[in-house]
């Protein structure tokens, strides 16, 4: 299924989707529409899931992205404070991103008004607060990781031109 929409989307970007309206040739559109038509045929009901289900998988693969290059640090690094300092940092990543997937999973009662508003009595937590506080989280792990590795990058006994290559490598991995 993970292929499908990976097709689709390079489909439908290739063909406009993401470029400003201003910017869009018109002859493109009816091309651009026929590779959303998958997308655009769903309810409101079955996107609103499919929304649901792909903000349980972006806080599940970004917890995981981040715990994978810690686990990298311990592999390559063998310097025990780096050692103890990406242990705490695995730690607070899992214990951040059970949190955000739980509240993401219950952000309603029941979870079913998430996509159907018409049920009585549901009620939800205000979504948009819980991401800005993930983002916020995430934009602090994602220093604290990038940091981490530069005092035992600079003991690297390399030359310069070899060590600015090296803080280079690790600093566009943070972007």
């Amino acid at each position: 299924m993970s292929r499908v929409w990976e097709i689709l989307t390079i489909l439908v970007e290739h063909n406009g989707f993401g470029e400003h309206v201003w910017n869009i040739d018109l002859a493109i559109v009816p091309q651009l529409l026929h590779w959303c038509k998958p997308i655009i045929s769903l309810s409101v009901t079955a996107l609103t899931q499919l929304v649901y289900v792909c903000e349980l998988l972006y806080v599940t693969t970004i917890g995981l992205v981040k715990v994978s290059i810690l686990l990298f640090y311990l592999r390559v690094f063998p310097v025990r404070s780096l050692h103890l300092a990406s242990w705490m940092m695995i730690g607070y990543c899992i214990a951040s991103t059970l949190a955000f997937l739980l509240v993401t999973i219950l952000q309603c009662q029941p979870i079913e008004y998430v996509w159907n508003k018409d049920l009585k009595g549901g009620k939800c937590v205000n979504y948009n607060a819980v991401a800005w506080a993930n983002a916020a989280i995430n934009i602090q792990q994602d220093l604290l990781i990038i940091l981490l590795p530069v005092n035992a990058l600079r003991r690297l006994q390399l030359n310069l031109k070899k060590k600015i290559g090296m803080y280079a490598m690790f600093g566009v991995g943070g972007l």
